[in-house]
């Protein structure tokens, strides 16, 4: 039973690490994105950087 127990708990700490990982990975590129683009510089993939766009007019976090 313990083996039970500790396998579920190290599997779910696994899988909310992954997530919390991706989540800071997104902000991070976002960020970088928003400060280089003055200097008209790309670094989030094109993909990633179109996603979080939409997402801002979607729900109005931007002001265009």
């Amino acid at each position: 039973m313990a083996v039970v127990i500790l396998n579920c708990y190290l599997m779910a700490t696994h899988f909310v690490d992954i997530h919390s990982n991706g989540a800071e990975g997104l902000v991070t590129c976002y960020l970088t994105e928003a400060n280089c683009e003055d200097n008209n510089l790309e670094v989030c993939p094109s993909p990633i950087r179109s996603d979080v766009y939409n997402f801002e007019q979607k729900h109005h976090l931007t002001d265009y």
